[in-house]
């Protein structure tokens, strides 16, 4: 199943690293994929780091890992059409 992971933190990449073990494609969303530590967790999982909305448009089902002051931001830069028709966990 393709997953997309919104939020880059200890849980996101915790979850993130968890489901692609599973064999699930993950695309982990974050507002600055440029990060080291990202880069580092993309090589080590061969999974996908990218922006917010590209996580979203990319999931089949979404999974949100924000903090909650974050939260509103990060919907936002998904993209609220990258929403429809999926399950947000």
């Amino acid at each position: 199943m393709k997953i997309g992971v919104i939020g880059s933190g200890t849980v996101g990449q915790t979850l993130a690293e968890g489901l692609a073990g599973l064999g699930h494609e993950v695309y982990m969303g974050t507002r600055n994929p440029e990060k080291p530590e990202l880069k580092a967790w993309e090589a080590k999982t061969g999974q996908k780091v990218g922006l917010n909305a590209d996580a979203a448009a990319f999931g089949e089902i979404l999974f949100l890992c924000t903090k909650w002051d974050g939260t509103q931001e990060a919907i936002e830069l998904c993209g609220k059409d990258h929403f429809s028709g999926k399950t947000l966990v």
